[in-house]
């Protein structure tokens, strides 16, 4: 069960990383006034700002932490058998 919520917590952290990158790209049309070094699409992921990255990173901690236990878990399991 572990193992299929440490899944399920991956995929969130891809949504939300994919998530953050789409909002920008959906924002950036609407920008008039950019400065040129980060460009258009500097300029639109500075104003969607970074939470939904590190959300991502964050779920990606626990995913991986539930994939460990219940790897251990099971390995555990086999040596009392």
């Amino acid at each position: 069960m572990r193992r299929v919520v440490g899944v399920i917590f991956c995929c969130i952290a891809a949504i939300l990383y994919v998530a953050n990158y789409l909002a920008a790209v959906i924002y950036m049309p609407h920008i008039r006034d950019f400065s040129t070094p980060p460009g258009h699409m500097g300029t639109a992921y500075k104003i969607v700002g970074r939470t939904p990255e590190h959300l991502a990173y964050i779920a990606l901690v626990v995913g991986i932490v539930y994939l460990v236990i219940g790897e251990l878990n099971q390995i555990k399991s086999q040596k009392k058998s």
